[in-house]
């Protein structure tokens, strides 16, 4: 698909920028049907953000530049640390 490949240099220097903070995986729905199947991966790209809950994630449907992708990363994370410090 071309728009993975436009994605993937940007998504890859996110993963980078994030190392030890946040993963970026890329999947392969056609190679792996059933984790299409289990995440409702319908149409190519899908990103999904894994925050709290790695059975229910979000949907991202933001730009898709690399500084989108990282303000998605750190808006997640702090989300769940906040949640976190509110549950002690």
């Amino acid at each position: 698909d071309e728009t993975c490949k436009k994605i993937a240099p940007r998504w890859s220097k996110a993963a980078t920028a994030l190392k030890g903070m946040a993963k970026f995986a890329v999947l392969d729905v056609e190679a792996d049907f059933l984790i299409g199947q289990m995440y409702t991966i319908e149409k190519v790209p899908t990103i999904k953000v894994f925050a709290g809950n790695k059975y229910e994630p979000i949907v991202y449907s933001g730009n898709l530049t690399v500084r989108a992708f990282m303000d998605e990363a750190f808006e997640q994370l702090t989300k769940l640390v906040n949640d976190r410090l509110d549950a002690h």
